[in-house]
């Protein structure tokens, strides 16, 4: 976890006065009676991302079926700036993808990673659909836990769950090729943001209650 942040750090850096709710422009705002709960949500979903980008266009490859389902989801509630925001970041990372795909001729690193998970994570809360998140950054989710928990269980019992984590390096150590990897991560992905697509349609017709999801 070297380069990570640790937990110690987690609560030291959300509790820091410097950090603060991306904004998502004009007539946006964030309605949270707690400012350290979005902190805290925006730090854990950045630091998920940084996780992607070591395989040739793993990170900017699955973030732009994210970030095209945030667009989706503020065009559906009428947050127009918001929508732009989010297009703009998927064309971005569309044009990076060029020079990123495999084999690479640039890199992204924790800078474009960081900033990047920190984008969805203030579009997953500008729309208050944090939970959803969880389910668009599925696979982003899964590369975190795979650290998470090999570390504990080679803390706690001296043995690894996985051959190397995150999880994408365990499926190389495994044999598939990095090409692969990348294109069942990007898959998995697109799944995910359709079937959080039609949660979100589903739940139009739910009780008030469950449109916060």
């Amino acid at each position: 976890l070297q380069g990570r942040h640790t937990a110690a750090e987690l609560v030291q850096e959300v509790g820091s006065p410097n950090l603060c709710v991306i904004s998502g422009g004009t007539g946006t705002k964030v309605e949270y009676t707690s400012e350290r709960y979005a902190q805290l949500e925006e730090l854990v979903e950045s630091t998920y991302y940084t996780y992607c980008w070591a395989l040739d266009g793993l990170a900017s490859g699955t973030v732009i079926f994210a970030a095209l389902t945030y667009m989706a989801i503020c065009l559906a509630l009428g947050k127009m700036d918001l929508a732009i925001f989010c297009g703009a970041m998927a064309g971005a990372c569309l044009g990076f993808l060029k020079f990123n795909a495999h084999p690479a001729k640039i890199f992204m690193g924790d800078t474009g990673s960081l900033a990047l998970g920190g984008a969805i994570a203030a579009a997953g809360i500008l729309t208050h659909t944090e939970i959803l998140l969880v389910v668009v950054g599925l696979v982003f989710v899964c590369e975190a836990m795979s650290v998470i928990i090999q570390v504990i269980s080679f803390k706690t019992t001296g043995k690894r769950v996985f051959l190397m984590s995150p999880i994408h390096h365990h499926f190389e150590m495994c044999g598939w090729s990095e090409v692969k990897v990348v294109a069942i991560f990007t898959l998995v992905t697109l799944i995910a943001c359709l079937l959080a697509l039609l949660e979100k349609m589903f739940l139009k017709n739910c009780p008030k209650w469950l449109n916060s999801v």
